[in-house]
C-alpha cells in the first residue's frame, strides 16, 4: 500500500513540476504494473520525475508524460504563432559569416524576416527578442537578411548575425515581442 502512495505522489509532484516548467501532461494506467518518466522544458529550466504503481487485479500505474518540446513564439498583440524547431526547418535556411565569434564563424538557420513573414507579420516598429538570460529591442532597419535564428547544438536557436556584437546575442529564444 505504502509503494502505491509513494508512486501516486511521484506522479502527482512530476506532473506539477512539468506543468510548472512548461513541460507537458501524461497520461496511463496499467493492468497489474505500469511505469514511466517525463521530463518538460521550459524557458531553460527542466524537470524530471519517474514513478511506478503496481496493483492487483486491474492495478493502477503511472503513465508516461509527453513534452511540448522547444519552440520560439511570437507574439503579434494577443495573436500567437509557436515556430518549433520542425516548423523552424522547413522554412529556407542562410549561412551568414561571424568572424567576431569566438566559436562557430558561420551561422546557420531561417532569417528572422522570414520566420515573421511566416507568422504573417508586415509591418512592425519595434521587435523584442527574448531568450532565458538575454533579450535584445530590434527596429525594422535592423532587420536584416543577415539576421538569423541560427540552429545550436541544444536544438534550439540563437539570434545571431554579422551586424550585432557577439555578446549581445540572443542563445536559446523563446520568444519575439512585436510591437506596431
Amino acid at each position: 500500500m505504502r509503494a502505491r502512495l509513494a508512486a501516486a505522489v511521484t506522479v502527482l509532484v512530476t506532473a506539477l513540476l512539468l506543468a510548472a516548467c512548461g513541460g507537458g501532461t501524461g497520461t496511463g494506467g496499467g493492468n497489474g504494473h505500469g511505469s514511466g518518466t517525463g521530463t518538460g522544458n521550459g524557458g531553460g529550466a527542466s524537470a524530471a520525475g519517474s514513478g511506478s504503481g503496481s496493483g492487483t487485479g486491474s492495478g493502477a500505474g503511472s503513465g508516461s508524460a509527453s513534452t511540448t518540446g522547444y519552440a520560439v513564439t511570437i507574439h503579434i498583440g494577443t495573436r500567437t504563432e509557436r515556430f518549433d524547431t520542425a516548423k523552424l526547418g522547413t522554412l529556407p535556411s542562410v549561412t551568414v559569416d561571424t568572424p567576431a565569434s569566438d566559436g562557430a564563424t558561420q551561422q546557420a538557420g531561417p532569417t528572422l524576416a522570414s520566420v515573421l513573414g511566416a507568422a504573417g507579420v508586415t509591418t512592425y516598429t519595434k521587435l523584442h527578442v527574448v531568450g532565458p538570460s538575454e533579450s535584445l529591442d530590434l527596429t525594422p532597419a535592423d532587420v536584416t537578411p543577415q539576421l538569423v535564428l541560427a540552429q545550436t547544438k541544444r536544438g534550439t536557436v540563437k539570434l545571431a548575425g554579422p551586424g550585432v556584437e557577439p555578446s549581445k546575442w540572443v542563445r536559446d529564444v523563446t520568444d519575439v515581442e512585436v510591437t506596431g
